[in-house]
């Protein structure tokens, strides 16, 4: 197993101190989350795409690509073609198509009446939370959290960690026409094969299997072009191990497209863990962990406070070779602790049925 962690716990700050934490705990890896937000999105130009690769490698401070623009100068939103940033490609994403609503769980409000989308600790300039620095994509200003680690992070001649996945919005057996669905999928995977990622989740958001299958159909030739797979997560309408095997099994194209195991989302709709194991033989790419109060009551706690069977899905995963990403859901619930305390505990588990 290699662990891995979402940028979805760390709402507001940037990419750099993500890089930073992820050095820090000891992961090899980054969940990257596409949205507007963390200034990773399939919008960004090739010079902002520049700049989240410089950033991923550990760029000195001042190299022109880390500024987002040749030379250093300030790249205004919307200047690639005249899209602005956070539109997808092609005319841009219908309203429901590509974002579903940033991923929020449902029922889950954001805190002090924030608008959907808005960064955490207030959004910076050109729509990069913290008043991302001289166009440098997701990275907090002088103010930010660790932004005095950032300064000097001592991260030169570290490992840094890999891209384990874009964490995508798409979903992919939505009601609808297909073209639009395919469009912002296939936005996200040149941004992937762009940034070095191996993989882009979607969620299903419907039910509809056989248009599921037909749009994960229409993009493995891209897929394989690129090498960047894409992962369906047991999540929304196809919260099962079951449900999303079926999707897969229709799709037929197994090289270019896998599962993502949520380990939250099956055991809260009644399937055991051995039973989602079962249903995805064959697929299985990807694991997020997590654990909530209960199956009722999704609220984020520490690893093994919580009523998810950790254990018996670490047991089941013994031998697992792909990456193992914590989901701490920050974003969602502002007011759990920050993803540092809970890192610990993911780096235990991982160490635990590595072995």
């Amino acid at each position: 197993m290699k662990l891995a962690f979402s940028t979805l716990g760390m709402p507001g700050q940037g990419l750099r101190e993500a890089v930073a934490t992820a050095v820090e705990y000891g992961c090899a890896g980054l969940e990257l989350r596409l949205h507007p937000d963390t200034g990773v999105h399939a919008g960004l130009s090739p010079a902002r795409r520049a700049a989240v690769r410089e950033i991923l490698a550990g760029s000195p401070e001042g190299h022109p690509a880390a500024t987002g623009a040749p030379g250093g100068h300030r790249e205004r939103a919307g200047s690639s073609g005249g899209r602005a940033e956070g539109a997808g490609s092609s005319g841009g994403r219908p309203e429901g198509i590509g974002l579903s609503g940033g991923g929020r769980p449902e029922g889950v409000a954001l805190s002090g009446g924030r608008p959907e989308g808005a960064g955490a600790s207030g959004d910076g300039e050109e729509g990069l939370p913290g008043g991302g620095g001289e166009g440098v994509p997701g990275d907090g200003g002088e103010g930010a959290p660790g932004a005095a680690r950032r300064a000097g992070d001592g991260l030169s001649g570290t490992a840094r960690p890999e891209v384990s996945a874009l964490a995508g919005y798409v979903r992919i057996a939505a009601a609808g026409p297909d073209e639009p669905v395919v469009r912002a999928l296939r936005d996200d995977l040149a941004l992937a094969a762009d940034l070095g990622a191996p993989a882009v989740r979607v969620f299903p958001g419907g039910d509809d299997v056989e248009a599921g299958a037909r749009r994960l159909r229409a993009v493995a030739d891209l897929c394989a072009e690129s090498g960047v797979r894409v992962l369906v997560e047991t999540h929304d309408a196809m919260p099962t191990g079951a449900a999303v095997g079926r999707l897969l099994d229709a799709a037929g194209v197994p090289e270019a497209v896998g599962a993502l195991w949520d380990v939250l989302h099956p055991w809260r709709h009644g399937e055991e863990p051995a039973e989602t194991l079962a249903a995805l033989a064959g697929h299985l790419a990807y694991v997020q962990i997590k654990d909530a109060v209960s199956a009722g009551d999704t609220t984020p706690v520490p690893m093994w406070a919580g009523g998810v069977p950790l254990d018996e899905c670490g047991e089941l995963l013994r031998g697992f070779g792909g990456w193992v990403s914590l989901e701490w859901e920050r974003t969602w619930y502002p007011h759990v602790a920050p993803v540092e305390e809970i890192l610990p505990g993911a780096r235990e588990w991982v160490a635990r049925f590595s072995s």
